[in-house]
């Protein structure tokens, strides 16, 4: 069973759950839980909620409650607020997992975000962003849960979330 959670629950991380969700029975895809700060917004919170109920994701009140026990973390923000993001999940990061840096932001920011988690002894991952918007069926074959745990590094975990192009 999978331990996954996002940071973010947009387009993106809808996508990438609606694919694991189509390809993976419930049972070996274990639970998924998110942290969005729309949670705090009371004209957005509903809209969240019921995103998530529709997805069968755990939407956490805090970070630390999406984060704990999670062995992947996948950061799925807009880009101006990837360095934020990563800096308020960090204190909530399990020893040992992986932070995916989905975000389409510059080299300088996935840069400074990568010392920052380095550093706390959590592994960074550079996921490559391609498209504004990720079709289900892309997210799906290109960055399975099975294929970022299976990776003993980052290197290969990056090679696990690299897309799946047609023939």
């Amino acid at each position: 069973m999978f331990k996954i959670a996002t940071l973010g629950f947009g387009e993106a991380a809808r996508a990438f759950v609606s694919g694991w969700r189509s390809e993976m029975d419930a049972e070996r895809l274990g639970s998924i839980s998110t942290f969005d700060i729309k949670i705090e917004d009371t004209a957005q919170h509903n809209v969240l909620i019921d995103a998530c109920v529709d997805l069968g994701v755990v939407c956490a009140p805090t970070r630390a409650a999406a984060f704990k026990g999670r062995s992947a973390v996948l950061s799925l923000v807009t880009a101006d607020r990837a360095l934020e993001a990563a800096q308020a999940a960090l204190p909530f990061l399990e020893a040992d997992s992986l932070y995916l840096d989905c975000n389409s932001c510059s080299p300088a920011t996935k840069a400074a975000a990568a010392a920052l988690i380095e550093a706390a002894g959590i592994r960074y991952v550079d996921v490559a962003s391609w498209r504004r918007s990720i079709p289900a069926d892309i997210a799906r074959r290109s960055c399975s849960p099975a294929k970022v745990l299976r990776a003993r590094s980052p290197s290969l975990a990056i090679s696990a979330c690299m897309p799946a192009l047609p023939a």
